[in-house]
Order: C-alpha cells, then structure tokens, then sequence
C-alpha cells in the first residue's frame, strides 16, 4: 500500500495563496478537525474498482446513539439506461441525466470513546464475529446458514453488537451523513462525532484520505436543536438556531488538469465532489444548488466567473466542469489556480411545479410542500455546498492518489440550509 502525498511545491504555494485571500475576521461554522453533532462524508465510492473505508468515532464518555443515511447519486441517461452520467451534457442529445439521490437508514451505537470502522461495500457484520475489513483485503460477504442474514465484515460496534451497516454493493457514488440521536430518535446536539474516508483503489492499493466534516449544534434547551424532524442549519454563536451555518465559500488551491508537476514529474488531474448542504429526505427531492465558481491566478488576478447547476452530487474532473465556456482550469491556460466556490445569490424553488426555478415569493413555486415542521419548502435561497477535492498523479505508468479537504470561509447567513428528516 502506498499514499502518495501531494506536491510540497504546490502545498507551500497553495498556503501562500491562501493567506494572501483570507479575510479578517472571516469564520466558517463547518469544520474537519473537530467534533460535531453532525457528520457529513460528501465523497463515497464503491464501483468494483475503488471502495470506501468509513471511520467514525465517539469523543465524549458517554453512550452515542447515531443515524445515518447513505444518499445513492448513480444516475443513468433518460433513454439509454445502460449509460452512466453525472450531468445532462454526458448523455446523448435530447436526453436527460436521472440521479437516484435516494437515501438508505441505519442506526449505529457506540460506547465512550469508542471508533468504529466499515468498508462501504460490504456494510458491516451483526453479531457473528469476523476479521476486520482493512486496505488491502479481500472482504466479502456471507450468509448466515441458521438465520439467512447477510454476514459483512468489519468492526463490532456498540451495546450487544446491535448495530448493522447496510452493504451497498459495487454500484455505488454518493455521500454519507450521520446525525447525533436520543433513546426516541430524535436529533440531540451532543457534539460527540468525527471522522475520515479512506478511499482505496482495489487494484493498486492506492489510497486517498480526506476527514469528513462536523457540523456543530446549538446545545441550548430552549433554543437550539429540536424534535420537530427538521435540522435547520442556522446557529450564529448566540441565541437561536439548530446547527452551525453552513460556510459561504469554499477555496482550494490546484494545478491545472494535465500540468506535469516540476517537483514529481507526474501529471496531475484534479477531481472535484461537491454535495448540497441542504437535503430534503423527507419529501424525496434533491435540493437545488446554483454556484459560482471565480479562478485566481498566481498574482490574484481574477481571471474567470463560471456558473453552473447541479443536484443532489457533483464528482467532476477540473477539465470537465459544466461551466460556460468550458475548459478553463486546463493545461495551457495557466497552471496553477486558485479556485472560489460560493452558492448564487439567488432564490429557487425547492419544491413544486417550479422546483428548480428562479422566484421571488412562494408564489413563483405553485404546489410547494412544507418541512415536517411546517417550514414552506417554495421560494428559498440556492443550497449552501460543501465537498473535498481529490489529485491523481500519473508517472510513467504508475499512479498515485491524494485526497484533500477545501478551505471554508464565510459563514451563510438568514435561512441557512435545511434538512427534512424522513418519519
């Protein structure tokens, strides 16, 4: 098993860039080094040639109790079905890109301090013990001859071994998010998670880490996190709200896909996954997201605004975003960027005849719906976004991996984002 590490040229480069563009004072409510209430793994991939290793753990002393939902975004074309796609333009003409974006429940405990790990493939075994599934073995399942159940491997969990994970096969692309929950399943803002993904190639053994990223909840009795089915992403530090906002932008640093690196020699491709901050499990639709996307170079000139669409999940090389004029972050057009991601300011219907729509007012979305707890789910500003950014590294026929979180700054402000929690 090897992991190769980015570019010490790039990274330096890239901390560099970095400080030259912060803002005083800026602040970001999502973080990837500390503990949360909820816990978000936007890039998930189990396709038969790379699989997933999920590592989640408990940092208070106390028992967790936790629910978690995989969100499947493989999609397929409108008419020729055997073709896969991530946006409309992968499709023949005329036809559509269709995205699952359905969502699959398990429940999980874990005693104080406790880790626990699962390859995403697999799931993981019930109460009949069994290897762990790590990097570099052959996991498979088996079925139990005295009960019929599915056996996967991985790690014993909590209370009487009482959790299971939910094996999802070699077909799938998509994000995994776990919230924090009480005895009756309701959401409790205890702040006790955090975690990592560890994607593996199966061939090579190539690895690629990233950690997922914890949002925290207001733990206030009166005013913060509440069991009305809805998480409302819009705590401010003080007063009411549910969980922190999600942040206003998100920045990396990346070569430009095809430069040859001068310190590796390798060339460099960039892949991008971005999810929706906003997810509406309980009405089964994916909310929409609207982005705008600024390229810097190495002098901080402003070179480029692209703008573009997505739902549910977007897994994108840096040469094949769905931007206008298309083809921007590529060799030969400079190599090195600085990349600003931010949600449109912009309202959208969530729902509706309109879903997808520009408006003004619930007006514009005839036939919205309402939230669990009865929030209209019509005319709403473009969903906050969040996602990590992984390198591939080609050199003479060897490859290597390299995931890496994206810098939050900012903080969303007035509605926030919202999460419908199914019944």
């Amino acid at each position: 098993m090897q992991l190769v590490k980015r570019s010490p040229w790039l990274m330096g480069l890239g901390v560099l860039l970095a400080g030259l563009v912060t803002a005083p004072g800026a602040r970001a409510d999502v973080t990837s080094d500390e503990s949360g209430t909820l816990l978000i793994y936007p890039k998930v991939v189990s396709d038969g040639a790379r699989d997933t290793l999920i590592q989640m753990s408990n940092r208070t002393n106390s028992v967790v109790m936790v629910h978690c939902f995989y969100i499947n975004a493989s999609g397929s074309c409108s008419a020729t079905v055997d073709q896969s796609c991530e946006i409309d333009a992968d499709c023949p003409t005329s036809e559509t890109c269709i995205r699952q974006c359905n969502a699959t429940n398990f429940e999980l405990v874990l005693t104080a301090q406790q880790p626990v790990q699962w390859r995403v493939s697999t799931g993981r075994l019930t109460t009949i013990p069994s290897a762990p599934c790590r990097p570099g073995q052959t996991c498979q399942c088996t079925v139990d001859s005295s009960s019929g159940q599915l056996v996967c491997p991985g790690m014993l969990i909590g209370q009487n071994n009482a959790s299971f994970v939910p094996p999802v096969g070699t077909d799938f692309v998509g994000e995994l998010k776990c919230y924090q929950i009480n005895a009756d399943g309701d959401p409790l803002p205890g702040n006790a998670l955090k975690g990592t993904a560890t994607i593996q190639d199966l061939g090579t053994g190539q690895i690629s880490e990233y950690n997922a990223l914890a949002v925290a909840a207001n733990a206030d009795p009166v005013n913060g996190l509440n069991s009305d089915g809805e998480l409302r992403l819009n705590f401010s530090g003080s007063g009411a709200g549910e969980l922190n906002y999600c942040p206003q932008s998100l920045v990396f640093t990346a070569n430009a896909d095809g430069v040859v690196d001068s310190f590796t020699g390798a060339t460099i491709t960039t892949e991008l996954t971005l999810v929706p901050c906003s997810e509406l499990l309980e009405e089964d639709v994916p909310a929409p997201v609207r982005l705008r996307f600024v390229g810097y170079n190495e002098f901080e000139q402003s070179l480029s605004i692209e703008a573009f669409s997505f739902e549910c999940f977007l897994n994108r090389g840096l040469a094949n975003l769905p931007v206008n004029n298309g083809g921007i972050f590529v060799n030969g057009n400079q190599d090195l960027w600085k990349i600003r991601i931010a949600p449109r300011p912009v309202n959208v219907c969530y729902t509706g005849s309109n879903r997808g729509g520009s408006c003004s007012s619930d007006a514009d979305c005839p036939g919205a719906l309402t939230g669990p707890a009865g929030t209209p789910l019509g005319c709403l500003p473009a969903s906050g976004v969040l996602g990590v950014a992984e390198e591939f590294y080609s050199n003479n026929g060897l490859a290597g991996t390299a995931a890496f979180n994206l810098r939050h700054e900012g903080s969303r402000s007035g509605f926030g984002d919202i999460i419908t929690l199914p019944e």
